[in-house]
């Protein structure tokens, strides 16, 4: 293929001749969009006057319309009356491809005619496809965009990419206007790829495009038959593309542009798929035609990846595999980057089977990809790219982490007139976890958001003794000016004296840095119990803080008799006359979260003394023959012995216990025990929901491993955190869609000791709502988002999984971001290898095709970067990447989140290899006697999973 591409655009050089015409009555001219107009009447330029001539109407199908020729090419654009910026601007976009794509194939554009005639019931219709017809000056393209409609919902920017993208897709089809009908998909793949190739040359992509890759990927991972010839199907049209896409993969750039031009010269009874193989080099083992016979079968694909990498002999050699996976024999080549700049590269010679190789470096490796420029239609490209990332990196951000537990802010709702200011009490409870008193410095700011250079500020020192936990109570002033939304900060010191504090203060950066978004709007609320603590509920604090609750030290209460203990179904023993004790609840069975009932009753005479005990902490006395106790169990611990004793009348002594423990819900539950969560999908979609233990296995390294543990999503409690984008390019339709998809999660995910937390995030991470199964609590929170700032994807996602990690069992984290990182103090590779070393599901959900910034609403490199990213962070951690192109969707995608997050399976095994060294270990998951396509976390890391972070 030839070098250049595209001329520089100058519009003053182009000319366009008007075509007169009568004109006729319109059917469906009604749905014409002022405001449409007026937005896009502010980025057309004042110039275009000087490049057209006068328009009048073309007459069609009984409709208004207008018509530009280009003068380069017979290429006449038609489109509806009274829309002559937006024909000027097709007329561009078309004179552009015309253009391009002669530079490409070195021929002309065969004449033709364009036609959009817009379809008022098409109201999110974006296919880009076009219907053909013959006309008398050649081939007649007829689309029904609904151009005014898309710049209705997703804003000029995107609708103009959009008809850009479409005008040159219709352009590249006019190429082939002698093919026969037989070979329409091999048609619509070489438009689609050409378009392609005009894209890649302006150094962009278009959201269409990758979605209809995206299509047949999905498709292909299913997996689900895939026939190349159904023009209609999206993941028809996805292999089409891919077609070529994997022969310039395999043959170049130049081989792929002379076979376009035949192509688009051939006469009209030449079949397209002889003339591909007559024009295929072939010298190459093996030959196309075996290459394109294993790439026509519905089930074809190819998986490429990289595996087993390892830096050897001292940092001089660096070695790995690379894995294949389908049945089309390719051949590709990995490229490995070095600190010092320089790349170097392995050939893969061409086999369906995994290849050894090995290279001397010369300095340390930074990344190792495999079909670097992703030329070749690979279904699950997470696996491509290998990145060097130290999660140590981010942990040794946090150096308080291993050091110390801080709890939750907690604000008493009250504001207080303190002479002219007003103030509030807080509080805050921090647990020492190491062996020797530690010193610690507390910051916590305030500022009222609509007044943000007026800021007060509270400063305390304290001194946590060895292993006990500190509750520091304060209040922190308002400054006097401002009201209803305030913004508070909270910035943790080590410090062994307030001096040293003092110092720190001014001189270094917070170890902890916590933001909290809250509403000032006090309601007087009760707890059952009437404590202030029940007081705190999110009907008064919009947002809770960023880290997790510890109670505090408070004395046991007497428990009182209970003449209702509890459901008799819930007695697994019959009473009897001897005297004893029975624990009635929580069942064996039950998993430990939050607020539980400790429910015992007494067989025989009533006990003279009966005491609750959970892990030999004592939390109520009584007498009598039941009694009844309430204690909270914390994400920290994983196991809880309860125990009942009851004394009898005559000082005889009776005693049940009772183990509850999480150990089959994920990572550190036991100190060896690894635990999976699997997604079964059908082959035709949907989830397959009723599999058992002996439908799975488990390969480590190789390795063949026994299932211990066996559990089904609906009986097992899942944690979901949903981290929304509240930037201020989220402003208007972005963050209405963003807040219902959220709720539909909420609606359909929360039952029985499932919890969700809402996180906000722009400059800074805002927590809107912590853990809670109160699902009015959620949905309030969903709605006090508000965007505005940057977007610091990183740091979001990095303090989302702290947070997330801290919960036990089933952990998932649903992020919705619609734009690059700024400025994030992280690495995305960091950020990668920190999510790897997590056992959080990743789900994440990218508006970035929906809202480049870019002047045509194409995507640039940065934002397919960007895209990739979002990817490669689900798929590492076994969950999903959704790219909507419109907001529309969002509610779909938040509901098929939550379906599967309840279909999922739970296997838990002790692995095989107990050396723990902290080395990769490579997981295969695989159905016995069952047809489906499993998703689950590629591996994982050497260490005791009791001690992940």
């Amino acid at each position: 293929m030839g070098e250049g591409g595209a001329q520089p655009k100058v519009p003053y050089s182009r000319c366009y001749t008007p075509k007169m015409h009568p004109w006729f009555l319109a059917r469906f001219t009604v749905r014409l969009c002022a405001a449409l107009l007026l937005l896009a009447s502010l980025v057309f330029t004042g110039h275009e006057h000087f490049v057209f001539t006068s328009i009048r109407a073309v007459p069609y199908a009984w409709q208004d319309t207008e018509s530009l020729t280009i003068q380069s090419a017979p290429v006449r654009i038609v489109a509806p009356a009274n829309r002559g910026q937006w024909l000027r601007r097709l007329a561009l976009f078309a004179d552009n491809a015309v253009q391009s794509y002669e530079a490409i194939l070195g021929s002309a554009v065969p004449g033709g005619t364009i036609r959009w005639v817009p379809d008022p019931l098409a109201l999110s219709k974006i296919d880009a496809q076009v219907i053909t017809e013959d006309g008398t000056d050649g081939m007649v393209l007829g689309f029904d965009e609904p151009f005014a409609i898309i710049a209705e919902d997703l804003g000029v920017a995107f609708a103009q990419g959009y008809s850009r993208w479409i005008t040159s897709y219709s352009v590249a089809r006019l190429y082939f206007n002698n093919a026969k009908t037989s070979d329409a998909a091999w048609v619509d793949g070489a438009a689609l790829f050409m378009t392609e190739l005009l894209a890649r040359r302006d150094r962009s992509t278009t959201p269409v495009l990758y979605n209809i890759e995206a299509a047949y990927s999905r498709a292909m991972r299913s997996p689900t038959d895939v026939h190349m010839l159904n023009e209609s199907s999206p993941a028809a049209r996805g292999k089409a593309l891919a077609t070529f896409r994997l022969l310039e993969g395999l043959y170049g750039e130049a081989v792929i542009g002379k076979l376009l031009s035949t192509m688009s010269n051939s006469a009209s009874g030449d079949g397209l798929k002889e003339i591909i193989l007559s024009n295929l080099p072939q010298g190459f083992p093996p030959n196309p035609s075996a290459i394109l016979e294993a790439w026509m079968d519905p089930r074809a694909r190819i998986d490429l990846g990289l595996s087993n990498v390892r830096v050897s002999n001292n940092g001089r050699r660096i070695t790995g595999t690379a894995s294949r996976s389908g049945n089309v024999p390719v051949w590709s080549q990995v490229e490995v980057t070095l600190t010092n700049g320089e790349r170097l590269y392995v050939d893969i010679p061409a086999s369906t089977e995994p290849e050894e190789w090995e290279l001397e470096i010369s300095s340390e490796p930074i990344e190792v990809r495999i079909d670097r420029d992703s030329r070749l239609p690979d279904i699950n490209r997470s696996n491509n790219r290998y990145r060097f990332g130290d999660a140590t990196r981010i942990k040794d951000f946090f150096p308080l982490d291993e050091k110390l537990r801080v709890g939750e802010l907690h604000f008493d709702g009250e504001i207080r007139q303190v002479g002219r200011k007003r103030a509030e009490d807080f509080s805050v409870s921090f647990h020492n976890l190491t062996d020797a008193p530690y010193g610690l410095g507390l910051l916590v700011s305030a500022q009222w958001v609509d007044r943000p250079a007026s800021r007060t500020q509270r400063r305390i020192f304290l001194v946590l003794p060895p292993g006990e936990s500190v509750v520091a109570q304060d209040f922190i002033q308002y400054p006097r000016r401002g009201t209803g939304r305030a913004r508070i900060e909270a910035r943790y010191w080590t410090a062994s004296t307030p001096e040293v504090l003092t110092e720190r203060l001014l001189r270094d950066p917070a170890d902890l840095l916590n933001s909290y978004l809250i509403i000032r709007d006090p309601v007087q609320v009760m707890g059952p119990d009437g404590t202030p603590l029940e007081r705190l509920a999110a009907e008064q604090i919009e947002s809770a803080a960023e880290l997790t609750i510890e109670g505090g030290g408070l004395m046991p209460p007497d428990i009182s008799p209970d003449n209702e203990p509890g459901n008799s179904s819930q007695v697994t023993e019959p009473a009897s006359d001897l005297f004893g004790v029975r624990i009635l609840s929580p069942p064996a069975s039950a998993t430990p979260i939050d607020e539980m009932a400790f429910t015992v009753a007494v067989d025989g005479p009533p006990a003279s003394l009966l005491e609750l005990y959970v892990n030999d902490e004592i939390i109520g006395r009584g007498t009598g023959s039941s009694a009844r106790a309430t204690f909270t169990a914390t994400e920290d611990q994983s196991v809880y012995l309860l125990q009942a004793l009851a004394v009898g009348q005559g000082g005889e002594l009776a005693s049940d216990t009772r183990l509850l423990q999480r150990g089959e819900l994920g990572f550190g539950a036991s100190v060896d025990l690894v635990t999976l969560n699997l997604t079964v999908r059908q082959p035709g979609g949907g989830f397959v929901e009723d599999l058992t233990n002996e439908n799975f296995m488990v390969v480590e390294d190789g390795v063949s491993q026994e299932i211990v543990n066996f559990a089904k999503g609906e009986n097992t409690a899942v944690s979901a955190a949903m981290l929304l984008d509240t930037s201020s390019s989220m402003i208007g339709g972005g963050i209405a869609s963003a807040r219902a998809g959220a709720k539909q999660l909420v609606n359909n995910l929360l039952r029985g000791n499932d919890r969700a937390m809402v996180m906000g995030f722009n400059d800074r991470v805002y927590m809107y709502a912590d853990f809670t199964s109160d699902a009015d609590v959620l949905l309030k929170a969903i709605d006090a988002t508000n965007p505005d700032g940057g977007t610091k994807l990183f740091n979001a996602t990095v303090e989302s999984i702290r947070k997330v990690n801290r919960r036990s069992g089933r952990r998932a984290l649903v992020i919705l971001s619609d734009g690059l990182d700024v400025q994030s103090r992280f690495k995305f590779a960091d950020v990668l290898e920190y999510t790897r070393q997590s056992d959080v599901l990743v789900y994440t959900i990218g508006l970035q095709l929906m809202h480049d910034s870019t002047e045509l609403g194409d995507a640039s490199d940065a934002v397919r970067s960007s895209v990739e990213n979002l990817r490669e962070l689900a798929e590492a951690t076994g969950g999903s990447a959704y790219f909507p192109l419109v907001l529309d969707e969002l509610e779909a995608i938040y509901s098929e989140i939550a379906t599967e997050l309840e279909s999922q399976y739970s296997v838990s095994y002790y692995p095989t290899n107990q050396n723990w060294d902290g080395e990769w270990r490579n997981l295969e998951v695989s159905l016995q006697g069952r047809a489906g396509r499993i998703q689950a976390r590629p591996g994982y890391y050497g260490v005791r999973p009791g001690s992940r972070q």
